[in-house]
């Protein structure tokens, strides 16, 4: 049976070529999600990822991340051929995700405390890998792809209101609930923001919202005070300038220019002495015991002396507890503060080649799809919103990258999210939308076309998408017409 959503090109008469407009396409006829489910994947990944039921916080109560999963696992149970579990073989994103899931079970017999390795595995970790396979296999149907990704955007947005309406913690930083801290925050904030962008460019009543909530996250961000979450920011300014398209490159030298107004409006005394300590090399993360130069000397160190599966999972802070000495002030238990040399403590050499090998993975995969679509070969309107799904995947990329120098987010939802994201681009990558060639003529006949003038190229009808540069408008097209389609989730 036939996709329903997948494109179909068609061959004008009298034409060599043409090109079929449509929203979406798809690699090849597969079953499709059945809209409960679709729904009730954006609802789990509104919890897990999102925390909305921290943004609303009744929604504690009544356990939504467990009500979410049994409704996911309960669409799945009446069907569980809905979702193209064979594709995830395919992927070179997923199979980093695997060896990680191997290495992260294998470290717990000889980790510093099993028991607190062997109840995060279940507890945390289990509830993100999760995350990982229904986003890399869900997503590949980009109806699904678009619910999630509205439901992500739209809750980073409400996360960063949610800045402006609760009082900030004892230290007067801003942090979603009890799971985000802070700096986790703003990580989140970060990565969400290029996904902000894309639904920017949709229709106009998304386009409205998406264009409140980007200044908005911008305060969110430096209400939480993150050095490391405004510096991850900062990196993935430039690539999104890079990728900007030319048409739309003064609208988003603009939109960096109120960023910078609103950092300088927004940026608080104390942030701005935290700034000014850490150019100095006066901040405590130079020179104290537990600031994060000596944190991350002693993460090597772990790694070293553990080379084959580290000090077990989350057990950085247990082995922390256990070599320090006690100086008279107690002993901390200190988290990583670096996503690299959490998971290469913890795990061994082997975790942090898996976790370098997922993001090299992820960028190449996610590049080469973005690459092919803005090849001749592909119809720009029908990939436009294709592109822009792989623009913003690479640019979040880099803020995920740049955020985990400085947080312990090697296990974090949201790095799962993205890695899922990553892998669902490539294994969902259109082969439809191409330009297909009419009906090969007889020898004769291309005997008497090599013989005869070339004939004058027709011009383009009116309508027609014309090739131009460009970057969410279509990779390399606008269209001309009268008719320039519109629409949210609905298209």
């Amino acid at each position: 049976m036939a996709h329903p959503y997948l494109s179909r090109p068609r061959v004008a008469s009298g034409a060599t070529t043409a090109m079929a407009p449509a929203a979406w396409v798809e690699t090849a006829a597969r079953a499709v999600p059945r809209p409960a489910f679709a729904y009730a994947l954006a609802a789990y990944l509104a919890v897990t990822v999102a925390r909305a039921h921290e943004v609303v916080p009744f929604l504690s109560q009544l356990s939504p991340a467990k009500l979410s999963l049994l409704f996911v696992i309960g669409m799945l149970a009446t069907n569980p051929r809905q979702l193209p579990w064979g594709d995830l073989p395919r992927s070179t994103v997923a199979k980093f995700m695997f060896a990680t899931a191997i290495l992260a079970v294998l470290s717990v017999p000889g980790a510093y405390w099993p028991g607190g390795s062997a109840k995060f595995l279940p507890y945390v970790y289990l509830q993100t890998f999760i995350v990982f396979v229904l986003v890399a296999t869900a997503f590949v149907h980009r109806r699904t792809m678009w619910i999630g990704l509205h439901v992500f955007a739209f809750g980073a947005m409400a996360a960063a209101v949610l800045g402006f309406l609760v009082p900030p913690d004892r230290t007067g930083r801003f942090g979603i609930g009890r799971t985000y801290d802070p700096n986790d925050t703003a990580a989140f904030l970060v990565i969400a923001l290029p996904f902000v962008f894309l639904l920017a460019t949709e229709s106009r009543r998304v386009r409205q919202i998406a264009f409140v909530g980007i200044p908005i996250m911008l305060a969110a961000i430096m209400k939480t005070g993150s050095r490391g979450g405004i510096v991850a920011l900062a990196l993935m300014i430039p690539f999104m300038l890079f990728y900007a398209p030319p048409r739309r490159r003064t609208t988003y030298i603009g939109l960096v220019a109120v960023c910078l107004a609103v950092f300088s409006a927004t940026m608080t005394p104390e942030l701005r002495k935290r700034f000014v300590a850490l150019f100095e090399q006066s901040d405590y993360n130079f020179h104290d015991r537990d600031g994060r130069k000596a944190v991350i000397k002693r993460g090597i160190g772990y790694m070293v002396a553990n080379p084959v599966f580290g000090v077990g999972i989350d057990g950085f802070q247990y082995a922390e507890g256990a070599t320090k000495r006690n100086e008279g002030e107690g002993v901390k238990y200190m988290n990583a503060h670096n996503a690299y040399v959490q998971i290469g403590a913890e795990l061994g050499f082997g975790g942090l080649l898996c976790f370098v090998g997922t993001i090299v993975a992820s960028w190449l995969g996610v590049r080469r799809v973005r690459k092919q679509l803005l090849g001749p070969e592909f119809d720009p309107v029908t990939s436009k919103r294709e592109v822009g799904v792989a623009t913003a995947a690479l640019c979040a990329l880099v803020g995920l990258s740049a955020a985990a120098m400085f947080l312990s987010t090697a296990y974090s939802p949201v790095t799962y999210f993205m890695f899922g994201l990553c892998a669902a681009i490539p294994l969902g990558a259109p082969v439809a939308g191409r330009l297909v060639a009419a009906a090969p003529a007889s020898p004769a006949l291309r005997r008497m076309a090599s013989a005869s003038p070339s004939p004058r190229p027709a011009a383009p009808a009116r309508g027609a998408p014309q090739r131009v540069r460009g970057w969410l408008n279509g990779g390399r097209s606008r269209q001309t017409g009268p008719s320039r389609g519109r629409g949210g989730l609905n298209r």
